[in-house]
């Protein structure tokens, strides 16, 4: 069953047995709301704390349409990312998925549900300013983003070891509700290159 297939029928399973990644960068980080992605599936395996001794299969979720190794076709609502700004998307009901561009030191923020159940959400960084992370917070929940928020607060550990977090967001159609989780991977540096450790996949 190709990824695609495996990832829409449980994505937070998904989530839960292989590390998935999105972009930094690129066009698809110029614009947001609904677009077409695929899984393309990474060389190299990784770890699971949850599952010691289990090999880990890595993914990218990208756009559609680049070549590689995709493995099906899904729409998506995609949140962009941009250096020092806010990005921001509505999530409403053309399609079951949002993704967004990894956070190391990012925030993320949701609103209060619609009548409809759409979602107003948003990626936020201020890395070049003093004390970001409190900023960033408070960004959010002033722009009234704070009814759900994904901090570094909460996913930086205190060793300030490198981490990869992916933030998601899952639709449910009989409910019409959004709900929304991260992905943690710590990243470290071995003698064969980067080393990476599923550390979970966390509600919010």
């Amino acid at each position: 069953m190709p990824a695609v297939d495996r990832f829409l029928s449980d994505p937070v399973e998904f989530m839960q047995n292989n590390i998935v990644s999105t972009p930094e960068g690129g066009d698809v980080n110029k614009t947001g709301g609904k677009k077409f992605f695929t899984l393309e599936k990474l060389n190299g395996l990784a770890s699971s704390v949850e599952r010691p001794g289990a090999q880990i299969a890595t993914y990218m979720a990208r756009p559609a349409g680049n070549g590689g190794n995709a493995e099906g076709i899904m729409e998506i609502y995609w949140c962009p990312y941009q250096d020092d700004s806010i990005q921001s998307t509505t999530v409403s009901n053309a399609a079951n998925i949002m993704f967004t561009a990894p956070m190391n030191g990012c925030s993320f923020g949701v609103g209060s549900p619609a009548e409809d159940g759409s979602r107003y959400v948003a990626h936020i960084n201020m890395k070049s300013q003093n004390n970001a992370w409190n900023k960033q917070d408070a960004i959010l929940k002033g722009s009234k983003l704070g009814s759900t928020i994904v901090s570094p607060h909460m996913y930086m550990g205190s060793d300030k070891d490198p981490v990869h977090v992916i933030t998601f967001g899952v639709r449910n159609s009989k409910t019409r509700q959004w709900s929304f989780y991260y992905q943690l991977t710590k990243m470290g540096v071995g003698a064969n290159g980067i080393i990476k450790t599923l550390i979970g996949v966390f509600p919010v």
